[in-house]
């Protein structure tokens, strides 16, 4: 054998192996989201471990593909990036000592801008760690199938979670023994989670998803009772777990999905696609007068079709129908218990009665004045709960250990530079999300609409609670950024979509 022959099996071989550690990295991304959200959605310290050694370990399997690959790590997505990367860096910075230890009770104590040193450390390592998450995510979810992948993977977390909440709620705490003694002692808990808004995040992500396939399929005639049936189950599930900001969320879901998928410039953009795709057949299969009189009755008839589907007045009445029967289902649905829980939302929010201190009202103004004296630089990421007793004004019987609010919460911790970052991210999403709603794969446009519906739910959720320390959230979360950023290498190839846009159009005009 010469030494081309060798340079050639040598070269197929790691090709091979490159391609193997490819599918292998990815398909462990979709595993993790379900593994995750398995032991409670990872809230102890053990499985949190695990779960960052887990992405640690595919980041370094990333590095060796690259290798392998002879470069290729990065993809212009990442570049989503470097709000994160600097937000670890500065939080970072707060665990810096500004100066020498000083001895408090017998305990060496340093000045640093972080409250608990420790904790910020700890938020270091999960915000590093899900921030690789997402770039491998960004590289790996490289074409349309990967694309429909991440969706249903996302969209499959939530479904079996509202499966098992479902369960959990019919079956009692009998079958919940036999899963976890630790969820049948849980009064106040949803499926395998130990706080009902916990769930409810995760549930209102599943569903911005599920509304967004469902969306696809009906246009396409394709899996819509499979889909129709997900988004329903994650819906009852949703709606039987009693959180009030979950309910709230849900409604942000079902109005942001609707005003995201028929936006102008999406209906733009499809409409050129399917104008061109005619225009081709018609060229291809008629000729002469025939096929002008045909552009002009398809002209006519598509005009109409549009002029009703797309009028401020037909959109108005099906969305408004669509809340109605929301409405109605929810509160038929959720029954006493929900009306109870809100029923008690003015007493949750007001700001007298008993000295608990864990009445909303009272948390948020303990964050604020915990912002107005670190303005700039905040109290530390992670710190909240070392830091608030300053201001908490209670009796003592209860610890807060978060905000109930993530934003006052950024601004406690981080300060306004923590907040600048933040928004930094925000805004870089926000752009690579336009570009995705006005892709010309239909099933992306779809995909980012349900997917930014999710993320605006959470948005909305996260001002009355804290579900994203929850790391199953956060990953899911994670999941949700990457599809609506993701590249255009995820998009099908028009020639494919056209043919198939055809066929469907030929099988119509034949069942006429």
């Amino acid at each position: 054998m010469n030494t081309d022959t060798r340079d050639a099996g040598t070269a197929t071989g790691a090709e091979r192996a490159r391609r193997s550690l490819d599918r292998f990295i990815f398909a462990s991304l979709l595993a993790l989201g379900f593994l995750v959200a398995a032991p409670y959605g990872a809230v102890d310290p053990w499985w949190e471990g695990a779960f960052e050694a887990s992405v640690f370990a595919l980041g370094a399997l990333w590095m060796l593909e690259g290798m392998l690959a002879g470069g290729g790590w990065v993809v212009p997505e990442q570049r989503l990036l470097l709000p994160v990367i600097a937000l670890i860096l500065f939080a970072a910075a707060q665990t810096l000592a500004l100066a020498p230890a000083r001895e408090v009770a017998g305990v060496l104590v340093g000045a640093s801008l972080s409250a608990d040193t420790q904790e910020t450390w700890r938020f270091v390592i999960k915000l590093a760690a899900l921030a690789l998450a997402l770039a491998l995510l960004l590289r790996y979810t490289s074409g349309a199938r990967r694309l429909r992948a991440l969706v249903h993977a996302a969209a499959g977390v939530g479904f079996l979670s509202a499966i098992f909440g479902v369960l959990r709620l019919v079956g009692g705490r009998e079958t919940v023994a036999f899963v976890s003694g630790r969820l049948a002692a849980n009064r106040d808990g949803f499926a395998q989670f130990i706080n009902r808004n916990h769930f409810a995040f995760l549930a209102e992500m599943a569903l911005g998803v599920a509304l967004g396939l469902l969306i696809h399929a009906a246009r396409r005639r394709r899996r819509l009772p499979a889909y129709a049936a997900l988004a329903l189950t994650v819906w009852t599930a949703l709606v039987l777990s009693n959180s009030r900001g979950g309910i709230l969320s849900m409604f942000v879901a079902l109005i942001s999905t609707a005003l995201l998928y028929t936006s102008p410039a999406a209906k733009e953009r499809e409409a050129s696609e399917s104008s061109s795709a005619v225009r081709r057949e018609e060229d291809e299969t008629h000729g002469g007068r025939d096929a002008q009189r045909s552009r002009r009755g398809r002209r006519r008839r598509g005009w109409r079709a549009r002029a009703g589907r797309d009028s401020w007045v037909f959109k108005g009445a099906l969305l408004a129908s669509l809340l109605v029967v929301t409405l109605v289902g929810v509160l038929w649905v959720g029954g006493e218990k929900l009306a109870e829980r809100i029923e008690a939302l003015p007493t949750d929010v007001a700001a007298e009665g008993p000295r608990w201190g864990d009445r909303r009202a009272e948390i948020w103004r303990a964050a604020w004045q915990l912002f107005l004296d670190h303005p700039l630089t905040g109290v530390g990421f992670g710190a909240f709960r070392a830091a608030v007793p300053t201001h908490h004004d209670a009796s003592g019987e209860m610890s807060l250990e978060q905000a109930h609010n993530d934003y006052l919460e950024l601004l406690a911790s981080g300060g306004i530079f923590g907040a600048a970052l933040f928004a930094w991210l925000i805004w870089m999403i926000v752009g690579r999300a336009r570009r995705s709603l006005r892709s010309p794969d239909s099933f992306r446009r779809a995909a980012a609409a349900g997917a930014a519906a999710g993320l605006l739910a959470v948005a909305a959720h996260s001002l009355f609670d804290f579900g994203l320390h929850v790391t199953a959230n956060a990953y899911v979360l994670v999941m949700l950024i990457a599809v609506v950023c993701a590249g255009a290498r995820v998009e099908g190839e028009p020639r494919k979509q056209a043919a198939a846009a055809s066929r469907v159009r030929s099988r119509a005009e034949e069942g006429d």
